[in-house]
């Protein structure tokens, strides 16, 4: 993936429609961390500076789910 804008009018339509789901700016290169299902539909977010780790884990299993 190139670099893109994740804020703002100039913001890459992935990350637009990610925080459609969940809301708020990406405040930091590593803090926007997003989850899709394989239907392309965004499952959830979580900040990687203090991430939650049962619930990442969940959001990986959903996205597995989704795939099968």
């Amino acid at each position: 993936m190139d670099k893109v804008e994740v804020n703002g009018p100039r913001a890459d339509p992935l990350f637009e429609l990610a925080k459609r789901s969940f809301p708020g700016d990406v405040t930091w290169n590593f803090d926007g961390a997003f989850v899709f299902g394989a239907d392309g539909a965004p499952l959830g977010r979580f900040s990687l500076r203090s991430a939650d780790l049962s619930y990442a884990s969940s959001l990986v299993r959903k996205a597995v789910a989704t795939a099968r």
